[in-house]
C-alpha cells in the first residue's frame, strides 16, 4: 500500500483504497451479525437560543469529562472580515459553536451564549492534566482556541492525525472516517435543532 501499484487518483492508490474499504464495511457488517452494535448512536443535546441551558449544558458535560478523564470536542468557526480572511486561517478565526462528546452524550452549544463561568471553567478543563482532549484536526482546533487566549495542555489526541497514519491516502474527513468504522452512510447528516 505504501510503496504503491495500481492506478493513482490524486496521489492515492484506488484498488487498494478500495480494498480497505471493503475490509472495513466487511468487518461491520461482521460485528453486526455477530450481535455487536457498531451503529452510530446519536445523543446529541443543542442549545442556540437559552444562554442558561447552553451554559448549563456545557459545565456537565465538562463535569463528565473530569470523571472519564477524556472529552472530544469540535469548533465551528467564522472570520470577520470574510475580504481579507477565511476561517481556514486559524489565528484569525472566532468561535461560532462548540460541540463535545463523552461516553455520555454530546452537547453542541452557540459559543456568544456562554457565561464567564462556564467560560472559565472550559479554560481550567482545556489546561488541565486530568482531562485529554481529542479533537480531528488538533493542529486547527488548538490553534483557534489559542488566538482566541485559551491556554492549553500539552496532552490531546488527534484522530486526524491517528487516521492519516493508519490509513494512508484515504479520505480523512470526519464523516468518511465515521463511516469507516460505524454503520452509517458518509453523507451529511441532518439534525433538528431547538430553535
Amino acid at each position: 500500500l505504501l510503496r504503491g501499484g495500481g492506478k493513482s487518483i490524486a496521489g492515492t492508490h484506488t484498488p487498494d483504497l478500495a480494498f480497505l474499504n471493503l475490509v472495513a464495511d466487511a468487518a461491520k457488517v461482521r460485528a453486526l451479525a455477530n450481535g455487536k452494535d457498531v451503529r452510530l448512536g446519536l445523543n446529541i443535546e443543542t442549545e442556540f437560543v437559552d444562554s442558561d441551558r447552553a451554559s448549563r449544558l456545557t459545565r456537565e458535560v465538562l463535569h463528565e469529562a473530569f470523571e472519564e478523564g477524556a472529552v472530544a470536542c469540535d469548533l465551528e468557526t467564522y472570520v470577520d472580515d470574510i475580504e481579507r480572511h477565511t476561517a481556514l486561517q486559524a489565528f484569525k478565526a472566532k468561535i461560532r459553536a462548540i460541540g463535545f462528546s463523552t461516553k455520555k452524550r454530546s452537547v453542541s452549544v452557540l459559543w456568544q451564549l456562554l457565561d464567564p463561568i462556564t467560560v472559565a471553567m472550559l479554560q481550567m478543563a482545556l489546561a488541565s492534566l486530568r482531562i485529554k482532549f481529542i479533537f480531528h484536526n488538533a493542529l486547527y482546533d488548538r490553534t483557534v482556541f489559542a488566538a482566541n487566549g485559551f491556554y492549553l495542555s500539552p496532552e490531546f489526541d488527534d484522530t486526524l492525525l491517528m487516521h492519516h497514519a493508519a490509513f494512508p491516502g484515504m479520505a480523512h474527513n470526519l464523516q468518511q472516517v465515521t463511516a469507516q468504522f460505524f454503520a452509517t452512510t458518509p453523507a451529511r447528516l441532518v439534525m433538528h435543532v431547538r430553535l
